[in-house]
């Protein structure tokens, strides 16, 4: 017997979308007198709402929202104080750095002469928005009209009435705030930001790019945020905290404010990106640096209740075996629950091969640490993106990772890692793995205790991101092997396509490796198979080859429920029949289920889908190309465009203010 729909069922279903396009799609459909339309406006409510300057389209959509949700007829809709998160880019290319030549002496002179003209008409935009405060039907402002071209974008504008917008989110948990290039967070907006109750999340962008007089002086750091307002009245509430572009002057101003820190009782989390602004301790020799050298000491922050940490780095900045002022001397490593490393080329012209961060931190103890992850950035993509590439794939050495410090952590049970983090250089996997079934094998002690110390890792481990490189359905055995299937629920690995044919499907081996584990919900690809294109913006090409291996790895395993290819490329498993063209039919039996794309990876890393999809190749798609290229950093996602989705918030909120104020 069918059951009714109600406000429960229908809040329970709009629960598992986390897309706002789609959300924005429901919306329409309702009428605004239902029931359900409250409904599905909370959902929206939840999710990330967007505003950005970045190009015309958005800003133009941005400033209508700042109107609407500054009028009164907002305040009776209560909208603007139910945003639950809210992501604001305060960007655009005119603020990016760059030289500034004498002939910009008088372009400056005019820009003057337009502030202070702009100065006298302030008066005339009070009055009028005095006037939507009294009911009036909302306006456009001057940064709400249309935009022809970017040069029309009034950032300025948008960003002076934050303030006002931060002080009605009475409901705000959480704000993410980019800045590179554009208008930093104003000590108004943090004060307008103190103000928020329910605010526990902070993520901001640091610095702050201006213009240089001189080629010398485009080597020192950027300006940097205001962050006293904050450590004056945020500070002590945020549980999570995220600061992006952190150079050396902004670090060591943070650093003297430590004693403040130590009182943060309530900040859990903090993300600190230490790579890629300023020229940190360069000695002035050679190509500068996008981070800090090996030398630079990193003290303690004392913050005192800190579980889980990410850092972004550059790998000179870790290259050396020290025993303290490592970024991990930052803070209480018995604390720590989680931590996650994110390793970037620190100079484009040199690639370091060892990473000893681990050997000179061995006598740290982390009792706690129960996740760890680490991303290797280095530039490997192109060689696994076409089938007849065979350049050469870089790989870094982490001596002291397994043994002693992966041995010595006894609550780990989540342990991502990627490319060839695990395996020492120039080594094969199949090899090292073989020394423990083959003692008589003339091997070093130290070898020996490498290959029983990973066993014995991946034996305790219940989420599994490996890093060996690429592997085969053998090598895959191996690694499964050693995981226990009471355990383990997660795996990621990177598959070794070029050893099968083009057009072969997924080895009936590695499918029998992951039908053994019970519990096993998600599997991840890190690489597509060479030259598919599975993911990109806006809509992605799906090869039907891919598809068919997705739907083996469901086949194979009726517990796994998610399978990954990419950077937050996910399906899911959903009741019915997959139908495939004849070519591909022949693959599949009557016991294929449907699968449901759930992110495309345009956005990635996408916050629909879980961290453990947060990794491996990104897609990048330029303008006009039918085939995503492929980029050196495969790390660092282009650029979302987020006009379509700012458009429909534009629109239902003039559904809903406009049309009821008329």
């Amino acid at each position: 017997m069918p059951t009714l729909l109600n406000q429960d069922v229908f809040s329970r279903i709009l629960s598992h979308v986390c897309e706002s396009l789609t959300v924005y799609e429901v919306l329409k459909a309702i009428p605004k007198s239902h029931a359900f339309f409250l409904v599905a406006l909370h959902r929206l409510c939840e999710l990330p709402i967007y505003l950005d300057t970045y190009d015309p389209r958005a800003a133009t959509a941005s400033n209508q929202i700042l109107d609407y949700l500054l009028s009164s007829h907002q305040d009776e809709a209560g909208i603007a104080e139910s945003i639950r998160h809210l992501v604001c880019l305060v960007e655009h290319d005119k603020y990016a750095t760059r030289l500034k030549h004498a002939d910009e002496d008088e372009t400056e002179n005019n820009d003057r002469e337009e502030d202070l003209q702009q100065e006298n008409e302030e008066g005339s935009t009070a009055d009028s928005e005095e006037d939507v405060d009294k009911g009036e039907e909302p306006q456009e402002s001057e940064g709400g009209s249309i935009a022809d071209s970017e040069e029309d974008v009034d950032v300025e504008a948008f960003h002076r009435r934050l303030p006002a917008l931060f002080s009605k989110m009475h409901q705000l948990e959480s704000i993410d705030y980019h800045n590179t290039p554009g208008l930093g967070l104003s000590s108004d907006a943090v004060d307008a930001l103190a103000t928020c109750g329910r605010l526990r999340t902070l993520a901001v962008d640091v610095t702050i790019p201006r213009r240089y007089t001189s080629s010398e002086e485009s080597w020192a750091d950027p300006d940097s945020w205001d962050i006293e307002p904050f450590l004056a009245s945020l500070g002590s509430s945020v549980t999570s905290l995220d600061l992006r572009h952190i150079s050396q002057t902004m670090f060591l101003n943070l650093v003297s404010h430590a004693d403040i820190l130590a009182t943060y009782e309530h900040l859990s989390s903090l993300r600190m990106v230490l790579y890629g602004d300023g020229v940190w301790d360069w000695d002035g020799f050679g190509s500068p640096n996008r981070s800090a050298s090996v030398d630079f000491i990193f003290p303690s922050l004392k913050i005192p209740a800190l579980r889980r940490l990410e850092l972004v780095v550059g790998d000179l900045t870790i290259s050396k075996p020290r025993s303290s002022g490592t970024p991990l001397h930052l803070v209480d490593s018995t604390l720590l629950t989680e931590l996650s490393l994110e390793i970037h080329q620190c100079n484009l012209y040199y690639h370091v091969d060892t990473i000893r961060l681990f050997e000179g931190i061995s006598y740290m103890t982390f009792p706690a640490l129960a996740h760890l992850e680490i991303k290797d950035s280095n530039t490997n993509a192109n060689g696994r993106l076409s089938w007849g590439d065979t350049s050469h794939t870089y790989s870094r050495e982490f001596p002291g990772l397994v043994t002693p410090f992966l041995g010595a952590l006894e609550s780990l049970t989540t342990l991502w890692v990627d490319e060839q983090v695990l395996l020492p250089q120039f080594s094969a996997l199949r090899f090292f793995w073989n020394i423990v079934d083959h003692p008589d094998w003339d091997t070093d002690m130290q070898e020996s205790v490498w290959a029983a110390t990973l066993r014995d890792v991946l034996g305790r481990v219940e989420s599994l991101r490996v890093g060996f490189g690429m592997m085969d359905d053998t090598e895959v055995g191996y690694v499964l092997g050693a995981c226990d299937p009471a355990k383990l629920r997660q795996f990621g690995f990177e598959w070794a396509w070029k050893e099968y044919g083009q057009a072969d499907p997924l080895s009936p081996a590695l499918l029998a490796h992951l039908a053994r584990f019970p519990k096993l919900t998600d599997v991840h690809i890190l690489f597509p198979r060479p030259e598919t294109q599975v993911c990109g913006a806006p809509n992605p090409t799906i090869d039907l080859i891919t598809l068919a291996d997705v739907a083996s790895i469901f086949r194979c395993n009726p517990r796994i429920s998610r399978v990954g290819i990419g950077n937050s490329v996910v399906w899911e498993r959903h009741p019915g029949r997959l139908q495939f063209e004849s070519s591909t039919a022949s693959r599949l039996d009557t016991a294929t289920p449907a699968i449901l794309l759930v992110s495309d990876g345009s956005a990635a890393p996408h916050a629909g889908v879980p961290r453990f999809f947060h990794a491996g190749y990104l897609a990048k798609r330029r303008p006009g190309e039918e085939r995503g290229r492929a980029y050196d950093d495969n790390t660092t996602p282009l650029r979302p465009e987020r006009g379509e989705e700012i458009e429909e918030l534009r629109d239902l909120l003039r559904r809903i203010l406009v049309d009821d104020a008329s």
